[in-house]
């Protein structure tokens, strides 16, 4: 139903008391905002808007015009019917211009239903109007020219909300069991619209991020999946729910049978080196796993497993299917590019082989990780891997490490063969074969003297003759010696570029995950939803702590998985509790100066709820490394959200900065004074999960102020 509304403006200035208010709080993205469940649980609502810079409002503000600054987001759950919201707002504390606001039905800045750009000071603004359906709507308030006021909201409105309907059968398949063809791509899968609802699609369990009624999926891999979906009102991005459905669900059967599947219709091939060099494949040949294939026009991406690969074609064009070959330098590809006329009768769908033969050209890459806790007196441990990416199997190979003078060197795996003096050597004979890994892991104590805020730096290479890229052979690894961190993190080698970073240049993340529950996790899974500036066909793993697969869904989430882990958890065996994973992938070329590529992944232990980990970014910078912070006066969170402590990295101004907490409220709940090394650590574990702000305060002035978020 579609209605016309009418806004009434009255003026008036009022004395609001926030003391106590200001819950649940507000959000910086519409995406995210609270949910208030009950409507009238928003009438008496007392906060402000944010007072930082924040512009997350729609482009314009609301249709008629208007720019964002400093948005603050809310939503609220109301039934279909007159509804009228009353903002009174005063203590205008920038330049009293006062604030915009406004309603959308929803987070895509397409239906509006209130908006008020004008800025005409502190007064009161009403909103009369005829809400079209039962559902979440949303609420923005953002101060003109970036003005802060303080404000309440007045609700007169119908809160019988109707409840949900369940939802129909998956694909209305009587059965509820689907068969779909290998290498599927942008299959649709739907249930019957549940009015006004948001849905909650899973697929193994793990929450994919689609929240409409129909969803499109990619199938590169054979098995059997559970596909589920559950209508909501609420927001089902951060999982904040105030009326649900049961899941419905089907299971899903990946296949390749020919009764079932149009074979006219796929590709499959194999990926793998010619060892006995005749230009097929066969028992003598090695399958090379987990290289990355791209298929246009349908723009998909898969890896390559020991069967090969299977991919669904275009029947209406010309195909093409290319690997990625960022080491053709060091291996005969042959092809690197497939076109395929699915149309020409001389089309066969299983001939579309990559075939490695060697140039006997030696490169081995080091790549390494710290796993331990980094505070006094502890033991810490070093993994370092040896990945063999040339077309050689070297031999032999030496690898040398070195940690800070003062630490202690305890042991290692396998055993040192000798120390001069602050150098650990390996020498090693045995060949690496080809695309092979060599694992090393050294362990040392941290001194118990070691004074907290502590850096240090680890450097490690491997060498060995004729080596044609140095570049990879060594790794520094840094770290600061802290009381606690959460131990569920992501870390990234480079936090800016340049902006001419060249096409071989690539990004290194790694995630730490420890079972601190009760009980042995036997299932770990890690999903990363890839920044859209990274290029989801250059993933390399270059390290892990556990054997593990990876699969990409769609074109920008990754998924790892490390079946049958059986990981300890940390009060039977602290050492043994804990996991990582490292990976290498290209940005793409050309990203313009102030581009930030960020990345965050979720943890998935059995069948929990997901840990997410810190937000890691690389920001692009100018020719003369000119970036949009100032570090002189900026403060870095790690790990942000945090579930115990947070290391405040900030530089101190003068005798007088120190670090300021405020909870939501804006009481200050705690002023911390900054290490003199820069790195700062702050204690959570006395504080309720929640929104905090962490503040750089010098000589009474506040510098910055970032939102820390413990869970």
């Amino acid at each position: 139903m579609k209605t016309l509304f009418y806004i009434l403006l009255i003026f008036s200035i009022i004395s609001i008391d926030l003391s106590g208010q200001c819950t649940p709080p507000a959000a910086d993205n519409c995406q995210d905002a609270n949910v208030i469940c009950n409507l009238f649980d928003l009438d008496g609502y007392t906060c402000s808007n944010a007072n930082y810079s924040n512009p997350t409002g729609c482009t314009p503000l609301c249709p008629s015009g208007g720019e964002s600054h400093n948005t603050s987001w809310w939503a609220f759950n109301a039934a279909a019917g007159p509804l009228s919201i009353t903002v009174t707002y005063n203590n205008c504390t920038v330049n009293g211009t006062g604030v915009q606001m406004g309603i959308w039905g929803d987070c895509s800045c397409v239906e509006s239903l209130a908006c008020n750009p004008n800025c005409i000071g502190p007064g009161s603004y009403t909103i009369d109007m005829m809400l079209p359906e039962s559902k979440t709507y949303y609420l923005f308030v953002d101060g003109c020219s970036g003005d802060v006021c303080d404000f309440t909201i007045n609700i007169n409105g119908n809160n019988n909300l109707p409840p949900l309907e369940d939802v129909s059968l998956i694909n209305n398949d009587p059965d509820s069991t689907i068969y779909i063809c290998q290498g599927e791509y942008n299959y649709s899968f739907f249930v019957d619209t549940v009015e006004t609802a948001n849905y909650i699609w899973t697929l193994d369990q793990i929450k994919l991020n689609k929240y409409r009624s129909s969803i499109k999926l990619d199938f590169p891999n054979l098995g059997e999946f559970e596909l589920c979906v559950k209508a909501i009102r609420g927001n089902p991005v951060n999982n904040q729910i105030c009326q649900q459905t049961a899941y419905r669900c089907a299971k899903i059967i990946v296949n390749q049978d020919a009764n079932q599947c149009l074979l006219s219709s796929t590709a499959s091939g194999k990926v793998y080196i010619d060892e006995n060099n005749n230009g097929i494949y066969d028992a003598l040949d090695t399958p090379i796993l987990n290289r990355t294939i791209h298929s246009l026009p349908r723009d998909v991406f898969i890896s390559s497993k020991s069967f090969g690969y299977f991919i669904k074609l275009d029947t209406q064009t010309t195909n093409t299917l290319s690997i990625d070959a960022f080491d053709q330098n060091l291996w005969n590809i042959d092809p690197i590019i497939h076109t395929i006329a699915t149309t020409s009768p001389s089309y066969l769908s299983n001939s579309y082989d990559f075939r490695f033969s060697s140039k006997n050209i030696t490169d081995l890459e080091l790549a390494g990780t710290i796993k331990g806790r980094l505070r006094p007196g502890n033991i810490l441990k070093i993994k370092m891997q040896i990945n063999n990416l040339g077309s050689t199997k070297p031999s032999p190979y030496t690898v040398k490490l070195v940690a800070p003078q003062n630490w202690t060197y305890e042991s290692g795996t396998p055993v040192k063969d000798t120390i001069i003096q602050d150098t650990i050597i390996w020498f090693f004979n045995q060949e690496i074969p080809y695309f092979g890994i060599r694992s090393i892991e050294a362990e040392f104590k941290i001194p118990q003297n070691t004074p907290l805020g502590d850096s240090f730096n680890i450097f490690g290479i491997v060498e060995t003759l004729n080596d044609i890229n140095t570049i990879n052979n060594s790794i520094n690894l840094q770290g600061v010696i802290v009381n606690s961190h959460d131990p569920n993190y992501k870390t990234v080698n480079a936090n800016n570029l340049p902006i001419n970073y060249p096409n071989n240049q690539e990004l290194i993340y790694t995630i730490h995950f420890q079972n601190t529950g009760n009980d042995s996790a036997y299932h770990v899974m890690l999903v990363d939803t890839l920044s859209p500036f990274l290029n989801p066909g250059t993933i390399r793993i270059i390290n892990s702590s556990h054997t593990n697969e990876f699969t990409l869904l769609g074109n920008n989430i990754l998924s790892i998985s490390f079946p049958d882990i059986a990981l300890v958890d940390s009060l039977h065996n602290f050492d043994a509790s804990s996991g990582f994973i490292q990976f290498a992938i290209k940005p793409l070329p050309g990203l313009p100066v102030g581009t930030f590529i960020q990345n965050t992944a979720s943890i998935y232990f059995d069948q929990n709820s997901p840990i997410l980990t810190n937000l890691v970014q690389t920001e692009i910078l100018g020719p003369s490394g000119t970036s949009n912070l100032n570090p002189s006066t900026d403060i870095a969170l790690f790990p942000n959200p945090t579930q115990q402590y947070c290391t405040v990295i900030s530089k101190k101004l003068s005798e007088q900065s120190h670090l300021e907490l405020f909870d939501i409220y804006g009481k200050k709940i705690s002023q911390i004074d900054i290490h003199e090394s820069g790195y700062t650590t702050i204690d959570l574990t006395s504080y309720i999960p929640g929104t905090y702000l962490v503040c750089l305060v010098s000589q009474n002035k506040t510098i910055i102020r970032k939102k820390l978020i413990r869970y």
